[in-house]
């Protein structure tokens, strides 16, 4: 049987709680669709993607049912290796105003 012990959170803790709490509290949530940014002016959606090469399901479906040129260029630039590495970024153009940030965020 598994038993949990609850004790008073540590210093460092309560000093992560108080920032997280600051952070989220300046957080500003829209309902939308991810694809289709909207405001003035330049707009880039951001892409976490892996270090493999894949190009899943989800979210990267969504971006290529608008537009196959991020899934594209993602791909060639796995396959050239050229600047391909953990924290790199690409920026592919969407739509007008809009990039897409291909950022190898995920091995």
């Amino acid at each position: 049987q598994t038993r949990t012990r609850r004790t008073a959170p540590s210093k460092a803790n309560q000093k992560f709680g108080l920032i997280f709490k600051n952070f989220v509290s300046m957080l500003h949530f829209l309902l939308g669709d991810a694809t289709a940014p909207t405001g003035e002016g330049r707009k880039i959606i951001v892409h976490v993607c892996n270090d493999i090469g894949g190009w899943g399901k989800g979210f990267v479906g969504a971006l290529s049912r608008r537009s196959r040129a991020p899934e594209m260029a993602y791909r060639k630039w796995f396959a050239s290796g050229e600047g391909f590495a953990l924290g790199e970024v690409q920026f592919v153009p969407f739509a007008p105003e809009i990039e897409v940030a291909n950022l190898v965020g995920q091995h």
